[in-house]
């Protein structure tokens, strides 16, 4: 079974776009924690900021592999019996 490049660039830029909020998360926590002196507004900002991340990251990678792996792939396909 072949994968077509539209999935293996979603996989791809999933796993980056992860990292990025991750990424994300951590160095914003750490600047906020100096800056709040409640720790659950800090983790709120960069829960925040994690999010953004990751969705902006996503919506970038499906916009690279709608144009390099050819059309979406149909999510219901029909099945011949």
């Amino acid at each position: 079974m072949q994968l077509s490049l539209f999935i293996v660039l979603i996989f791809v830029g999933s796993f980056f776009s992860l990292t990025a909020a991750v990424m994300s998360y951590l160095i914003t926590y750490a600047e906020y924690e100096k800056h709040y002196n409640e720790k659950r507004r800090a983790r709120l900002l960069a829960w925040e900021s994690a999010l953004f991340m990751f969705v902006w990251f996503m919506v970038i990678t499906i916009i690279v592999a709608y144009y390099f792996g050819g059309q979406v792939p149909q999510l219901i396909v029909p099945v011949d019996l």
